[in-house]
C-alpha cells in the first residue's frame, strides 16, 4: 500500500502573516495618540439668537483639533507631518483611565461653554443668576475609602445631609471633621442620585480630614435674573486647591511648589475667577520645564498682589512683548489663549497682570507673572476686593 506524504509548505503561510502585518500595521491601536488639525465649522450652524440662525452674508469659522488613537503606520506617518503630534497616553492622560480623561474633557466643554454664555450676557448687559449645582470631581486619590463608589466626573451635592454653596463650604466642613470619620456623601452618578458611605484620609497637603477627591464648584447659568454674587476667596485655599485638582504632583511630579501664603488673606471676587487664572499660569510653568514655582501674595494700601515665579527659562523678546496676544506661542500644541484669557478674567474684577523675564530664586531664568487687585467697593456687599478676615 502506497503512502502520499505531503509537505508543510511556509509558503503557503505568507499570506497570513503578511495579512496579520498589515492587520497590525494599519488597525491594532498602541498606547499612542495622534493630536492635528480637525475640521472647519460654520458657526452659523452652532449658534441661535432667540431661536433664529443667522442669514447675513460673511461667515465665523471654528477650526477644530483632533486628538485619535495612533497604530504604528499612523505614528509614523505622523512623525513626517509638521501639523501632527504624536504624544504617549501618559502624556496625554496623566495617571487617568479613558473614562476619568473623557469626564474631564467634558467639564471643560461645560465650563467653556457657560464661560461663553456667561460674556455675552455681561456685553449685553444682562442680568443673571449662577445656580450651583454642586461640586463637581475631578480626581480621585488612590487612598481614599470612596474610590470604586465616587468616580471623576460626578456631582458631590451634599455630605450627611448637608447641603453647601461651594466647594469651600464643602472643604471646610469636611475638614472640621475627623481622620478616620465615617461620613456620608451624596452625589450625581450618570444622572442618577446616589450616596455613599466611607472613612475620611489625612490630606498630604495641610494634615486635615478629607474625602481624597480633587474637586470644584459645578455651576450653570440661569435664567436672567439677578446680578452675579462675588464671594471672599482664600488665596491660599486657592492655590492649594488648583494645585490638586490639576493633580500637579502626578501630571508634573519635577515640578515644586515653594508657597507660604498666610491663611487670612483673601478677596472677594468672582467664584472661581482666580483659580482659572492660576490653574493657566501654573500649567503654563510646567509645559515650560520649570522645576520650582514660587507663588507669593501681599496686601498693601492699594489692595492685593499675587507673584508667580518660575525657573523655566523664561520667554524670548519677540514673543514676550506678544505674551497678551491670542494665538501667539512658542508651544506646538498650545493655541496661545491661555494668558490672553487670564488677562481678560483680571481685567474684569478691575485687576491687571503683567509679564516679565526675571532670575528666579535658585539662579536661574525664568518667568515672572505679577497679578494685581486693586481695592474696590465689593459686588457682594463685604467691603473692599481685598481682606484679611
Amino acid at each position: 500500500m502506497n503512502k502520499k506524504t505531503e509537505k508543510f509548505s511556509f509558503k503557503s503561510l505568507i499570506p497570513m502573516v503578511l495579512a496579520l502585518l498589515l492587520i497590525g500595521l494599519f488597525i491594532v491601536p498602541i498606547p499612542y495618540y495622534i493630536e492635528g488639525p480637525g475640521t472647519t465649522e460654520n458657526l452659523k450652524e452652532f449658534v441661535t439668537v432667540d431661536g433664529k440662525k443667522d442669514t447675513q452674508s460673511g461667515a465665523f469659522y471654528l477650526t477644530t483639533v483632533g486628538i485619535r488613537s495612533a497604530t504604528i503606520f499612523s505614528a509614523i506617518k505622523a512623525n513626517f507631518s509638521d501639523f501632527q503630534e504624536v504624544m504617549s497616553k501618559k502624556e496625554l492622560m496623566g495617571d487617568s483611565s479613558n473614562s476619568e480623561y473623557n469626564r474631564i474633557q467634558q467639564y471643560y466643554m461645560d465650563s467653556s461653554k457657560n464661560a461663553a454664555i456667561e460674556q455675552a450676557l455681561k456685553l449685553a448687559k444682562v442680568p443673571y443668576e449662577m445656580k450651583f449645582k454642586g461640586v463637581y470631581v475631578l480626581a480621585m486619590e488612590d487612598n481614599s475609602s470612596f474610590k470604586g463608589k465616587i468616580e471623576v466626573g460626578d456631582t458631590v451635592t451634599g455630605v450627611d445631609g448637608k447641603s453647601f454653596k461651594s466647594s469651600e463650604e464643602l472643604m471646610n466642613y469636611i475638614k472640621a471633621q475627623k481622620v478616620n470619620q465615617k461620613v456620608t456623601v451624596q452625589f450625581i452618578q450618570d444622572g442618577k442620585a446616589k450616596e455613599a458611605t466611607g472613612k475620611l484620609i489625612e490630606l498630604p497637603t495641610d494634615k486635615k480630614a478629607g474625602i481624597g477627591i480633587g474637586l470644584t464648584d459645578h455651576q450653570a447659568h440661569g435664567e436672567p435674573g439677578r446680578a452675579e454674587t462675588w464671594e471672599h476667596i482664600s488665596v491660599r485655599q486657592a492655590i492649594d486647591h488648583v494645585w490638586q485638582w490639576l493633580r500637579m504632583p502626578q501630571q508634573f511630579p519635577r515640578l515644586l511648589l515653594n508657597s507660604d501664603v498666610d491663611r487670612p488673606l483673601t478677596l472677594v471676587l468672582p467664584p472661581v475667577l482666580l483659580e482659572q487664572v492660576l490653574a493657566n499660569l501654573i500649567l503654563n510653568a510646567a509645559q515650560a520645564g520649570a522645576k520650582m514655582l514660587w507663588i507669593d501674595a501681599v496686601r498693601d494700601a492699594g489692595g492685593v498682589k499675587i507673584v508667580l515665579q518660575d525657573n523655566g527659562g523664561g520667554i524670548a523678546g519677540a514673543q514676550l512683548a506678544q505674551a497678551f496676544q491670542p494665538f501667539v506661542t512658542s508651544r506646538q500644541e498650545g493655541m496661545g489663549l491661555g494668558l490672553v484669557i487670564c488677562q481678560r478674567l483680571v481685567r474684569y474684577v478691575r485687576g491687571e497682570i503683567s509679564l516679565a523675564n526675571q532670575t528666579a530664586p535658585d539662579g536661574r531664568p525664568g518667568v515672572t507673572v505679577v497679578l494685581t487687585f486693586m481695592q474696590q467697593g465689593a459686588r457682594s456687599g463685604n467691603g473692599d476686593n481685598s481682606s484679611t478676615g
